[in-house]
């Protein structure tokens, strides 16, 4: 009975000193890997597992006892960190002290400032001659349009009674009286429109002006004569005027809040035989029919 080469037991004739020559006795690859697993077998048995080699049960409590430590730090930071972004209110500092405020102290006015209508109106000049004598003092037949109050914004008697600045060109003094109806100062704009009549009688400003002014006479200021008498002046300066129409128009409503209906009803029929295309056309003729009714 032979032996195989790759047993346990070698041969005695291969028990030869391995520091002499001679080649070494060859082992077949099932040989090297079944001594390859006896060999980290053997390992894996005698050496102990490093954690429990390396870690005592002291050393493990100490370790437990540092990783709670490092929670603990990690929460503290977290904390201390949500503080320091959590917004805080700011309490208001005190203002510096600063020059005291002066408050508008209230005007003052009289009754006499508080007035609308200036007592022009009861002057003797805007009494105007007429047919019969009472006529004048008969009560108007108007209109509910031309009955409803006016609402106007309060505004100052001193203001008011400002003197308005000459013009210095017929376009100049239009320019501000305009410019003065345009901020509703009916009296101040009266008084710009009639400068630049008085001052540049001649000129066309001057014509469009004495209406301006007739329409806030009539409509603003209250002042139904003197708003005649400027419609009057326009036509007879200028019959045939661009804004004839306008006058002849005005006459009649002028009329009509004096109350000479007589008078207004001769004034409509100029109007219209005149105007009779013109815009105002019809209530001119709605007014006339009116009065030809109440006969």
């Amino acid at each position: 009975m032979t032996e195989r080469p790759d047993s346990d037991v070698l041969p005695r004739s291969l028990e030869v000193d391995l520091d002499g020559a001679g080649p070494a006795v060859p082992i077949s690859a099932a040989r090297r890997r079944a001594m390859t697993q006896e060999i980290l077998a053997a390992a894996r048995a005698e050496a102990p597992r490093p954690a429990e080699a390396a870690v005592s049960p002291r050393g493990r409590r100490r370790l437990r006892a540092w990783v709670l430590v490092a929670a603990a730090m990690l929460v503290c930071a977290g904390a201390m960190a949500a503080v320091a972004a959590w917004p805080t209110r700011e309490e208001p500092r005190p203002e510096s002290p600063s020059a005291p405020v002066e408050l508008p102290q209230p005007e003052v006015t009289s009754p006499a400032d508080t007035e609308d209508t200036a007592p022009e109106d009861t002057a003797p000049e805007d009494t105007a001659p007429a047919d019969n004598p009472l006529e004048d003092t008969a009560p108007a037949v108007t209109s509910p349009e031309d009955t409803a109050p006016e609402v106007t914004p309060p505004r100052r008697r001193s203001r008011a009674l400002q003197p308005s600045p000459a013009p210095t060109s017929p376009e100049d003094g239009l320019a501000v009286a305009n410019g003065l109806r345009a901020e509703r100062r009916w009296d101040a704009a009266e008084r710009a429109y009639l400068a630049v009549v008085g001052r540049f009688p001649s000129s066309e400003q001057a014509y469009a002006a004495r209406l301006a002014a007739a329409d806030l006479q009539l409509s603003h200021t209250r002042r139904p004569a003197r708003a005649l008498a400027s419609y009057q002046a326009a036509l007879a300066a200028r019959p045939a005027g661009p804004l004839a129409a306008q006058a002849r128009f005005g006459i009649a409503r002028s009329l009509r809040r004096l109350g000479r209906t007589v008078e207004e009803r001769r004034a409509l029929e100029a109007y219209l035989a005149a105007h009779p295309d013109d815009l105002r056309a019809s209530s001119a003729r709605a007014r006339l029919a009116e009065l030809t009714d109440g006969r």
